[in-house]
């Protein structure tokens, strides 16, 4: 075994996995002609494995950190008048859809995260958009806030997808809490009964969970509020449900620009979530509760904006298909951020190994344009550490010695491997 697979080997048996289940760091060698690329030295022949895919642009809330209203990707949707019908040029249209699921496949997409934008369940075609990509052979997962009313229908439908994964966004423990967070008025009691019916009808084996992003100074009643809502619900509906605790960042100033802040700690989560949390549900065996531990260390570490090895392992599609290097740019108003538009007479594949990606590819790679934690930080991180352990890219010869001893080690894939 040569010195370079020792290398590459012993990192991996060295990552802290913590239980943090959205955490990409030990899925790259799970895939592995692109994991072949990047040994190689490749990294612009590397294809994504998620895409991010926006069903809707408009939203009924107004987060006031909310990135795609930093970056100006929502300014005219937030301006749309309701009740009319232009507002369905903020939907794709059911043949863009199509096409985009087709090359997607094409591209050999393993994922597809049905998110925003907008709110997903804004659209009412969203189960008929998702069933697309089922359609397809490729994984969906969902994200949704949770309160748009009515829509029973289409949950019930999405549900029966079997989707990987369902997450809605909570961000507060009460109702007067996510009136001010969120600006819908009746959207707690929205998400309560939202919560209830995903919990009914989404079959035993998917996780349901539910996200709290938070800076770390709010009181300690936000977090009881959190602990009462998993224990009500789990209570309510008999089913297993989990809570994810991340920092709260802002991505952007409000002139679109990128966001650098002085300094950056989050370490009182930790402690709150340790201290008013978990010991509300330490009895409760069918409710589990993460803390994205690595994203508040990072910060704390490296408070600075990094540049991404990752942004070939994942990418993001606007409603209009547009692609864009990540999630927290797709959108966005500054000139040149797009790869390009799928369904303009040009392929996926074409676009994506076409000179406007290279180009973006290359600045995103090596200057640091992206805001401090991303969602490609923890895989860009780990590339590059590895990148640092053996800088001279790997022979045939060392890549087939690599896997065959990566195969003997009888390593377990990770949960939701196909997700970056």
């Amino acid at each position: 075994m040569c010195n370079k697979t020792e290398k590459i080997l012993n990192f991996y048996k060295g990552i802290d996995r913590g239980n943090y289940g959205p955490d990409a760091r030990c899925k790259p060698f799970w895939h592995r002609e692109n994991f072949n690329h990047f040994l190689r030295g490749e990294d612009f022949l590397v294809k994504p494995v998620t895409v991010e895919y926006w069903p809707s642009l408009l939203c009924n809330s107004r987060c006031p950190l909310c990135p795609y209203r930093r970056n100006g990707a929502r300014t005219e949707a937030d301006l749309a008048e309701y009740g009319t019908s232009d507002l369905k040029r903020f939907f794709p249209d059911t043949s863009k859809t199509r096409q985009i699921a087709s090359e997607c496949k094409k591209m050999g997409v393993l994922s597809v995260l049905i998110t925003g934008g907008g709110e997903p369940f804004f659209n009412p075609d969203i189960d008929k958009i998702a069933r697309m990509f089922v359609e397809n052979g490729i994984s969906i997962g969902i994200y949704s806030n949770g309160t748009v009313a009515a829509r029973e229908q289409s949950i019930r439908a999405v549900s029966d997808l079997n989707p990987r994964f369902v997450r809605l966004s909570v961000n507060v423990g009460s109702s007067m809490e996510h009136r001010r967070e969120y600006n819908v008025p009746s959207g707690w009691d929205i998400l309560c009964q939202n919560s209830r019916f995903w919990a009914q009808v989404l079959p035993e084996n998917i996780p349901l969970s539910f996200s709290w992003v938070f800076t770390g100074d709010e009181p300690p009643d936000t977090y009881k509020g959190a602990g009462k809502f998993l224990l009500d619900l789990h209570h309510d509906t008999n089913r297993n449900v989990s809570g994810h605790f991340r920092p709260k960042y802002i991505y952007y100033n409000r002139d679109g620009s990128v966001y650098y802040p002085a300094s950056v700690n989050f370490d009182s989560i930790v402690k709150n979530v340790n201290e008013f949390v978990r010991p509300m549900i330490q009895n409760e065996p069918g409710i589990d509760v993460q803390i994205n531990t690595y994203a508040i260390n990072i910060s704390r570490i490296e408070p600075r904006p990094q540049a991404s090895f990752a942004t070939g392992w994942a990418t993001s599609l606007t409603h209009c298909g547009d692609g864009y290097i990540t999630s927290e740019l797709n959108g966005s108003t500054w000139p040149n951020t797009c790869w390009g538009r799928i369904g303009c007479g040009v392929s996926f594949e074409d676009l994506w190994f076409g000179k406007e990606r290279y180009r973006l590819w290359r600045l995103y790679s090596q200057e640091a344009r992206l805001p401090v934690y991303h969602k490609l930080t923890g895989l860009s991180n780990v590339l590059k550490a590895l990148r640092e352990l053996c800088p001279e890219p790997f022979s045939v010869e060392e890549t087939d010695d690599f896997w065959n001893k990566f195969n003997s080690e009888g390593f377990k894939r990770p949960p939701n491997w196909d997700f970056i």
